[in-house]
């Protein structure tokens, strides 16, 4: 099975919080990393091409096959990314949620720059619907970010986070503008995402108040069902 297929068939839904969840999540991200390591030499993203030739056959699919990498990685964090509103020392109950959700970030950042680099030589297109599905969501995990911080929810993990949304969305800006296709696609996105900020940060007021409780409670108990109410795909997305 796919590696991705099985990510979905992991997290979304998440049905509940169990050891068996957290050691499927390093099964899949240990397989992941070594689909990068066994990809051939030539479509290696890190592979340097000895001529223009070769960049013409190499390049872009070792970049578009990084892209999924990266979606890959990003579609497996996804669910935990409001848990960045947590700091690990006063909910460490929640210590592995909060690394995947900061991982999540991480991903998002990568991604922007990723897409920058594929722009500047010319080897990542309008109307792509993979390519803008997955840098669209990573602009709209790091302006999550950029929201958190600014209502004071999160702390800064020393990413210009302002910088990167600010790159990502001329990004998807130059990609909106490059053909028709493209356009319809940047709309579509847009009706998919528009309470993505919105739920998410309701996600983390959630946690936060959760954590806090339990910390006055002094109980480690699991209680994710509202988390796990919110966290179906259809929604997340949304």
């Amino acid at each position: 099975m796919l590696i991705i297929l099985r990510i979905q068939k992991t997290l979304y839904p998440v049905v509940t919080w169990t050891e068996e969840t957290y050691t499927k999540m390093l099964a899949l991200t240990n397989d992941l990393d070594e689909w990068l390591l066994r990809l051939p030499i030539q479509l290696n993203p890190e592979c340097n091409c000895n001529n223009d030739s070769e960049q013409a056959d190499r390049l872009r699919p070792s970049k578009l096959l990084y892209m999924d990498f990266l979606l890959a990685r990003l579609l497996l964090s996804l669910p935990f990314v409001h848990y960045i509103a947590l700091e690990p020392i006063e909910a460490p109950h929640y210590s592995f949620q909060i690394s995947v959700g900061w991982s999540c970030i991480q991903v998002a950042h990568d991604v922007i720059y990723l897409a920058e680099e594929m722009i500047e030589n010319k080897l990542l297109f309008s109307g792509h619907w993979f390519s803008m599905h997955t840098i669209f969501q990573s602009v709209k995990c790091l302006m999550f970010y950029q929201r958190l911080m600014d209502s004071s929810l999160a702390e800064t993990n020393g990413m210009n986070v302002r910088e990167v949304c600010k790159l990502g969305v001329q990004v998807l800006t130059c990609l909106k503008n490059g053909s028709q296709a493209g356009e319809r696609t940047f709309d579509a996105l847009t009706s998919l995402f528009k309470d993505f900020i919105r739920n998410t940060v309701n996600l983390s007021l959630h946690v936060k108040a959760n954590a806090a409780a339990r910390s006055q409670l002094g109980t480690e108990e699991e209680d994710l069902q509202w988390w796990i109410d919110r966290t179906k795909l259809e929604e997340i997305g949304g």
